[in-house]
């Protein structure tokens, strides 16, 4: 009985020894990913901080003059129908 029990002992002391060094590395893996996570959304911040300021304003302007053309094309496409 008692050897049993110093087996067991000395399993869980094992067992434990292995659970603490799993949750260092558990530890260490997950302060890894939030430091990466912490780069990525400064990189992004950079990011958003170089896009001009008036690139809506330009793509706005952009799809306007695109529309225009659009709708001349139509009218062009109409009168060569019309006149055929």
């Amino acid at each position: 009985m008692v050897s049993t029990l110093t087996g067991l002992t000395i399993w869980l002391k094992l067992e434990q020894r292995q659970l603490t060094q799993q949750v260092s590395s558990l530890t260490m893996a997950k302060q890894a990913e939030t430091d990466q996570v912490k780069r990525l959304q400064a990189q992004v911040n950079l990011l958003n901080q170089q896009v001009p300021k008036g690139l809506s304003n330009q793509l706005e302007e952009t799809q306007a003059e695109l529309k225009k053309l659009q709708n001349r094309t139509e009218e062009v496409n109409d009168k060569a129908v019309s006149s055929e």
